[in-house]
């Protein structure tokens, strides 16, 4: 899957990030530097939610 602004290769974490703050019924989803400036943040914020969802341990966010 790519990114639906610039056409990056999507990781999984990225996907699921998506659908955990814009939602699943969107066209497709962004890379993490797009949906920084879709939501008006830093990336850091993005990836900081990413490590939140893994230690509370969302299922979408699997340890690695």
């Amino acid at each position: 899957m790519v990114c639906r602004n610039c056409g990056g290769m999507l990781l999984e974490d990225e996907i699921s990030v998506n659908i955990k703050l814009i939602g699943r019924g969107e066209d497709g989803y962004f890379c993490i530097d797009c949906l920084s400036g879709v939501l008006k943040c830093h990336r850091k914020n993005i990836e900081d939610l990413i490590d939140r969802f893994r230690k509370a341990g969302c299922p979408m966010f699997p340890e690695r």
